[in-house]
């Protein structure tokens, strides 16, 4: 389970996910509060972006305490996503992976300046400003060479 803060009134997808709630997520839970955009606040694809950055940040927080208390889990692990996926990257090679991870930090999601408004087909967009989106690029996909 995954613990999470609430920052929503999710109601309409759980009875008990109230805005300011704390719920521990499982299976199918956890890919609704991922996933869910439409019937949450605005609706918009940031606001999903902020939950799945927080179920991220608290699901990796929740492995690697489990790897700490138990090296072996993180194989476990691997062992029953294998069953549910697909991959030719190799197990082994993925226990590696994952073993690299682990002291590494996650960084929050980035998001850049602009707005949101629906467009002529009915569906929500995002518009990000010019000057910014511009300095966003820049700063996040190229590396300055002096």
């Amino acid at each position: 389970g995954v613990t999470v803060n609430v920052d929503f009134d999710m109601t309409a997808v759980h009875p008990g996910w109230t805005k300011g709630s704390m719920v521990t997520l499982h299976g199918k839970e956890a890919e609704d509060f991922v996933r869910t955009r439409m019937t949450v606040g605005s609706g918009t694809n940031e606001e999903r972006m902020v939950r799945q950055n927080e179920f991220m940040q608290k699901a990796i927080a929740a492995m690697n305490q489990k790897i700490l208390e138990d090296p072996s889990f993180g194989d476990a692990l691997l062992g029953q996503l294998q069953s549910i996926s697909n991959s030719n990257f190799p197990r082994k090679a993925l226990a590696e992976e994952l073993g690299k991870a682990y002291g590494y930090e996650v960084l929050a999601v980035d998001h850049p300046e602009g707005e949101y408004i629906v467009g002529s087909d009915g569906f929500m967009e995002f518009h990000m400003k010019e000057g910014p989106a511009t300095e966003w690029v820049l700063e996040h996909l190229y590396k300055r060479v002096d």
